[in-house]
């Protein structure tokens, strides 16, 4: 067996073993430059020895079942909630898990559940006296002797973890028939100093692997199932898995103080990222970090003593590590990788604001199916039309965020039964390889201006709202725009201002979220700082509810910047939209407005230099506003797509009062995107739609030129 000829790089390929051949012939055909192994797959001996580099996955917290089962109290633990559920009458009964996965989860029976469980009355608010209730260990239900009529109770309880989050989904969704493993707590310091061992033991079975691929750390975002293994509660950026007795006792010692169950489970909410964050919960993230960051600080150094690199997969297992915080460069990682569907996710991997290198996990998985479990390298699946969605959109914003490296994970075996996928990714990479070169990995040219995005997580949650968050793709609309982005926290806004150099800020999201800032906004110093920011020349956007928080008569509280505010059921008989006006023509409306989806209600105008730009089905979807000697732009709604890109990128530049530079490294025709980098000197123009594009083409200085691009083409120039 011959390695192949020749690598053109920056390409990682998953292997599987028997299939060294397939290996090989698909290196060369895609340029790969790197192997790796995959959960449920094996590195050959063989393929190691060809050059090429080598990277092996680490799953720390379930590399070693034999600890793990000789420590089963080890393993990691969580706070659920049982109920709420009513008392009809005499004895009411709270089985713990119903509703739950008996596979997932087995009931903390070791730790007394009246020092750590804690039962509220959820209609009087009490917290119910530990002689109120009982818990009843053969059927696992908490008894309240004599609750209130027609009251509703909850019970906050432990559990732990004996069915690992990532060993669930394998098995659930790709057919794995081995053991359930449990995941360890490295709280325990046995656990802990047995992870640093298993560190050195993974490279004396693997002393070829050139990097270590962390996948992650220690604890996992948190996926609850329900009672027939689907998940009923998920959050990428959640700690609900960090929480443990071991944990708890620390966090005591440290801060004086024992955190109520209440304090984790949030009434069900479980401090879902969406929510405002409390003072005890940054607390207590900042408490785990400080744990994850230490110990995960010596497992990279253990790799390097070994002569071995480290990437971090910024997946599974990552919370903790917080790739945004000031000290995760400390660390000591080479590398970070994360999966991405998407430009938004590629700017999460890409923004890391640490000199490491930087590799996108691309989609599909070669898996069975989907993300949506829909089939895919399967019988009525197509994984071509899947991976050219996935890339239009990610290629869009690697135009604006150069990476290092691609590459895929999977099982191969799959694809070699699909030639036209193979053929696509051969472009793909092609394709990759070529923006790369031509950007030099520098930025290219942006907007003579810095956009700020306000949010109550600031720089710690970049880009890190799931599919959920109802902006209707405003961000991954941003994601590939050409500016210049810092996020801020109102702590931030407080502190220091408004940051040097920004010409717009944005706020977006819904009433009393974290990302529109709910009881953020009824300080006093946030709503004056960005007032003056505009009065004095600056720009606003706002999208769906921006500073929204019910205070004074008003749910917008800067509606005098916006010149908008939105009804609620308050205010009815209060008549606005006087002076108003509707605007046929303008720069922001220049290629039309498409549809934005669902729109919120109520909005009316409440400023004489409001202007409305667009209604959609009688409701106001598009207005400006002048304030002092800035401008304000505010959107009622938005969905995703070519010509609401242009919207986004023209309502940004006017707000900073630039529309002149717009035409710079442009493309006429909203369906194509242009990037231009002045350290190569070098222009990538793409069309991401299935269409045969002819536009007029801006470079750099404005000067134009007429192109016609194929379906879904690359020309650099």
């Amino acid at each position: 067996m011959n390695a192949p000829a020749a690598t053109t790089g920056s390409f990682t390929m998953p292997t599987e073993k028997g299939l060294d051949h397939l290996v090989v012939e698909l290196a060369a055909t895609w340029g790969a430059d790197a192997i790796r192994d995959s959960d449920g797959t094996e590195l050959s001996p063989d393929l190691m020895k060809l050059g090429f580099e080598v990277f092996s996955t680490l799953a720390l917290v379930r590399y070693d079942q034999a600890w793990a089962k000789q420590h089963p109290d080890h393993a990691q633990q969580k706070y659920l909630m049982a109920g709420p559920t009513l008392a009809t009458g005499g004895e009411l009964r709270l089985p713990l898990l119903a509703g739950y996965s008996d596979q997932q989860f087995q009931i903390d029976a070791q730790h007394d559940p009246k020092e750590w469980w804690e039962v509220i009355d959820r209609t009087s608010g009490a917290v119910l006296p530990l002689a109120g209730w009982s818990f009843d260990a053969a059927s696992g239900a908490v008894v309240i002797a004599k609750p209130a009529p027609f009251h509703q109770y909850t019970v906050a309880f432990l559990v732990f973890q004996v069915w690992e989050t990532t060993s669930m989904y394998n098995h659930l969704t790709n057919g794995w028939t081995g053991v359930h493993q449990r995941g360890l707590d490295p709280r325990h310091p046995e656990t802990r100093a047995q992870m640093l061992k298993d560190v050195d033991r993974f490279i004396d079975e693997k002393p070829q692997i050139g990097w270590v691929r962390f996948t992650s750390m220690f604890y996992q975002f948190p996926i609850v199932s329900d009672d027939k293994n689907n998940a009923r509660f998920k959050d990428w950026c959640g700690y609900l898995d960090t929480v443990s007795v071991a944990a708890i006792r620390d966090f005591e010692k440290e801060h004086g103080y024992r955190p109520r169950p209440e304090q984790f489970v949030q009434a069900g909410t479980y401090n879902t990222t969406k929510m405002v964050p409390t003072p005890f919960y940054r607390e207590w993230v900042a408490f785990i970090d400080r744990y994850v960051h230490a110990l995960s600080k010596d497992c990279v150094a253990t790799a390097r003593k070994r002569g071995k690199k480290s990437v971090l997969f910024f997946c599974d297992h990552w919370i903790g590590t917080e790739p945004y915080a000031d000290n995760f460069q400390e660390i000591g990682y080479d590398g970070i990788v994360g999966p991405v569907i998407n430009g938004r996710e590629l700017r999460r991997i890409a923004d890391v604001p640490a000199p490491v290198q930087k590799e996108l996990r691309l989609y599909p998985y070669f898996f069975p199916v989907n993300l949506r479990n829909e089939p895919c390298f399967k019988e009525g699946g197509e994984p071509v039309k899947e991976g050219r969605a996935y890339w239009m959109a990610v290629r869009r914003s690697l135009l604006q965020a150069p990476v290092d490296r691609i590459g895929f994970g999977g099982y191969l075996s799959l694809v070699q039964k699909y030639p036209d996928f193979i053929a696509f990714v051969t472009r793909l990479a092609d394709e990759f390889r070529a923006i790369k070169a031509a950007s030099g990995m520098q930025l290219p040219q942006q907007a003579p201006f810095r956009l700020a995005v306000l949010t109550a997580w600031g720089k710690t949650r970049p880009w890190m709202y799931d599919q959920t968050w109802p902006d209707g793709g405003f961000f991954e609309s941003l994601a590939g725009l050409p500016v210049a982005i810092d996020w801020i926290s109102f702590e931030d806004l407080r502190r220091d201002g408004v940051p040097p150099g920004t010409g717009v800020l944005l706020s977006a999201g819904d009433a009393g979220s974290s990302w529109s800032g709910g009881s953020e906004w009824l300080d006093g110093c946030a709503q004056a700082r960005i007032r003056e920011f505009v009065w004095t020349g600056g720009g606003f956007v706002g999208l769906l509810d921006p500073s929204a928080c019910w205070k004074d008569g008003k749910l917008f509280q800067l509606r005098d910047v916006l010149g908008f505010d939105r009804e609620t059921g308050q205010t009815l008989d209060i008549k606005w939209n006087v002076g108003a006006k509707s605007v046929d023509q303008h720069f922001i409306t220049a290629d039309g407005v498409p549809p934005l989806g669902r729109l919120r209600d109520g909005v009316f105008a409440c400023s004489t230099q409001a202007e409305i730009l667009a209604k959609q089905d009688g409701l106001i979807a598009l207005g400006t506003n002048r304030f002092g000697q800035g401008r304000a732009v505010y959107f009622a709604g938005f969905k995703l797509g070519a010509s609401a890109n242009r919207l986004a990128q023209r309502a940004l530049y006017w707000a900073a009062g630039k529309e002149d530079t717009l035409q710079r490294s442009f493309a006429a025709d909203p369906r194509v995107d242009c990037a231009y980098y002045p350290a190569t000197g070098r222009m990538v123009i793409v069309n991401s739609s299935s269409e045969t594009v002819e536009t007029q083409v801006f470079d750099q200085n404005g000067k134009t030129s007429e192109l016609e691009l194929p379906p879904h083409g690359q020309i650099i120039r």
